[in-house]
């Protein structure tokens, strides 16, 4: 009975010790749970800012596809290299380096001439349409308070954390 109470003493003591590690933790133990609870607000922004854009920047190739060339390898290996700068551009903004967000504008305007650009005759309407509005609703999020809101706090996380890695 003994050695059963000093077990359960000796765990207990563990964990207690475990907890005041966790709370007297590193930077990043520190920072997460505040940068987690601040960017659920700001989350759908950033998401609808990323797949708007990845969807304008399909559309349009769908649309130059149709209309331009039929070089189905090479379009694809040039979608896959924007995804790709496109996806790092969105990494360095998450980092807090806002400048990172004319990356993604830059995509979505490519996208929205390239669209124009293959208006005619033959053009689905419909698909068309689809194609302007995505590439639209892409910049209006970019372009919203809630999402230069996000942009402002990034860089003042990336502060905080520049701040206490000189410490």
């Amino acid at each position: 009975m003994n050695d059963e109470a000093s077990r359960t003493d000796r765990i207990a003591g563990q964990a207690r010790s475990h907890h005041s590690r966790w709370q007297m933790g590193s930077l990043n133990e520190m920072l997460l749970p505040a940068v987690v609870v601040r960017m659920k607000r700001y989350y759908p922004c950033f998401a609808a800012g990323l797949f708007l854009t990845l969807f304008s920047m399909t559309f349009a190739t769908v649309h130059v596809l149709g209309v331009y060339t039929h070089d189905l390898e090479l379009l694809l290996l040039a979608v896959l290299a924007a995804t790709f700068v496109l996806n790092a551009g969105h990494f360095m903004l998450l980092r807090g380096f806002t400048n990172a967000v004319w990356i993604t504008v830059t995509f979505v305007v490519i996208s929205l001439l390239a669209t124009l650009s293959t208006y005619g005759p033959s053009t689905h309407r419909v698909f068309f349409t689809v194609s302007l509005v995505t590439s639209l609703l892409a910049l209006l999020t970019i372009n919203s308070r809630r999402y230069r809101m996000m942009c402002k706090r990034l860089v003042v996380i990336r502060k905080q954390r520049k701040k206490w890695r000189v410490r």
